[in-house]
């Protein structure tokens, strides 16, 4: 029987940029439970599942701006070093992470700091790349 929107599915993925390294993978932990048809995960993953069997292997290539959205304008965010823990003293090209409204973790880095100000990118590392979605399905559960 193969996968429909709303069935619940198991699976391994993992996720590469074109030049064939690993960005993110589910190989060597739990399998990813979800419901397709309702989004939990990047656009593209429940288009993939759609159609596949129990044992099946499919490779998607997923556009530039699918998940993490086009390198653009706007991303920039400038904070006085006050804002900052005392001690803390941002460095140019450093990686920092502030947390969100919703209480999640944003990657930020660093691309100017003076003695009053830090200007912080917000631009995913994965912004405006193609990447390369690999699915194993598990199970229709």
């Amino acid at each position: 029987m193969p996968v429909g929107n709303g069935n619940k599915v198991r699976f391994h993925y993992s996720l590469s940029l074109c030049d064939g390294s690993i960005w993110e993978t589910s190989v060597d932990e739990d399998p990813m439970e979800l419901t397709v048809g309702q989004q939990h995960l990047w656009p593209g993953v429940d288009e993939a599942l759609i159609g596949m069997e129990t044992g099946q292997l499919k490779t998607t290539t997923l556009g530039a701006d699918m998940i993490y959205g086009s390198i653009g304008e706007g991303m920039a965010l400038r904070l006085a070093t006050e804002q900052f823990p005392a001690g803390t003293v941002p460095q140019l090209g450093q990686e920092l992470f502030l947390a969100s409204a919703e209480g999640q973790s944003i990657p930020m880095r660093v691309t100017d700091a003076s003695a009053t100000s830090v200007t912080l990118d917000r631009t995913h590392p994965l912004a405006g790349k193609e990447l390369v979605l690999q699915i194993h399905l598990l199970e229709i559960l």
